[in-house]
């Protein structure tokens, strides 16, 4: 005799399903099988007016059994139970020619398939530029396997169910996730993601900020907020400028400069800072010198007394 089983029971309207029907042979003798029909009574018929279903030849060994499975897509039936019949079309040795053995009937549940339907969040929806963002899409209903389209409002897009993306300029955008299911309904939803920046802001240094003249002057800009890369202009308050964010001046006359570093983001804002240097004359030096310093009384020699600095 022939026995069996048959997987899944329960079914959705329009979803193609692999369906398992599992054949047990409880003889002693292998059983050739030419062909196993199967008949789902959701069409408004029954196997007597012929099989819906073909799903293959094997061969099932004494004792063993043998699964069969083939892809069905039910209809657009009314939900509710219906009957799976099935019947092996085949022999045992000694039997002559094929012939048909039914077996297996059984109810299966046939429902609607339930709303596609989606969540979209991201983390975190708001922040300081450069901002990443891990955004996740929780699909339930509709039909497995689904497909994910992302677009981030920046230009930016993903085809993963949980995409990252990092936005790199302030700005509200608009994140949107639009899902597939396997039946080709779509559904989707959108995330908010505010992106500020922090107010640009400059400094500048010198070291030293004063002594004697000539004076080397290390100067440097510290920079915050805006949105980098940077740009730097100096001043130095004698004529003399630079686009270093770090320089060497030198002052070489006396006196009081203010130099002025300019700093611009790439979002265009600007912002500066003045730092003054004191640059004052050097102390006089003054050198004595003699034109002859040895010789024969009488002697005579000249003295001078010249002056550097002051």
């Amino acid at each position: 005799s022939l026995g069996g089983g048959f997987d899944p029971a329960v079914y959705y309207q329009g979803v193609t399903t692999t369906v398992t029907i599992t054949v047990q042979n409880n003889i002693g003798d292998p059983i050739t099988v030419t062909n196993l029909f199967v008949d789902f009574s959701w069409d408004g018929d029954t196997s007597s007016n012929g099989w819906d279903h073909d799903f293959g030849a094997g061969t099932v060994s004494p004792g063993g059994s043998t699964t069969f499975s083939r892809a069905i897509t039910p209809p657009s039936a009314t939900p509710g139970n219906y009957q799976l019949e099935a019947q092996v079309y085949g022999s045992a040795p000694g039997d002559g020619p094929p012939g048909p053995c039914n077996f297996l009937p059984g109810n299966v549940e046939l429902r609607s398939l339930p709303p596609l339907s989606v969540t979209a969040s991201g983390t975190p929806t708001s922040g300081n530029v450069p901002l990443p963002v891990a955004f996740r899409a929780t699909v339930s209903g509709g039909s497995s396997p689904y497909s994910y389209s992302w677009t981030f409002g920046d230009g930016g897009t993903s085809t993963a169910q949980n995409p990252g993306h990092t936005y790199g300029r302030p700005g509200t955008y608009i994140a949107r996730v639009t899902v597939q299911n396997s039946v080709g309904s779509t559904v989707s939803r959108d995330v908010t993601i505010t992106v500020t920046v922090q107010p640009l802001i400059a400094s500048g240094q010198a070291n030293p900020a004063e002594g004697d003249a000539p004076l080397n002057v290390t100067f440097s800009a510290t920079v915050s907020g805006g949105l980098a890369p940077y740009t730097y202009q100096w001043t130095f308050g004698d004529g003399a400028a630079s686009t270093s964010q770090s320089v060497v001046h030198r002052y070489t006359a006396p006196g009081t400069y203010d130099a002025q570093v300019t700093v611009r983001d790439s979002l265009g804002s600007s912002v500066s800072s003045s730092v003054s240097v004191l640059v004052r004359p050097s102390a006089p030096q003054v050198s004595m010198l003699a034109s002859l310093q040895s010789g024969v009384a009488p002697l005579t020699i000249s003295f001078s007394a010249p002056i550097t600095g002051g």
